[in-house]
């Protein structure tokens, strides 16, 4: 993998845990303001914080399902390394191909 994409996964990595912890943030410094009623900007900033909260949890819990399933399938499955390179073959199984 090419540096730059390196640089623009972590980048990316960091915006996802960003936007999630800032909302945290707004709405634990906001949570005693005086509300003026229905046209409140902060409760509306609030709600917004919120559905980020709920999105980004969506996300990160579909990156660390597809983190799981890859290192499963890592550990579970051989490498092709250890296949092609273990001196296995069809002679020394002495395996007869008649057909």
């Amino acid at each position: 993998m090419k540096r730059s994409k390196k640089i623009l996964l972590l980048i990316l990595c960091i915006a996802l845990l960003f936007v999630p912890v800032t909302s945290f943030f707004y709405i634990a410094g906001h949570m005693n303001h005086e509300c003026i009623g229905v046209d409140c900007h902060i409760c509306a900033q609030i709600g917004f914080s919120i559905h980020n909260i709920n999105i980004s949890k969506i996300f990160i819990i579909a990156a660390l399902y597809a983190l799981i399933v890859f290192v499963t399938a890592l550990s579970i499955c051989p490498s092709e390394d250890v296949i092609c390179h273990s001196g296995i073959t069809l002679i020394s199984l002495k395996v007869e191909l008649l057909n």
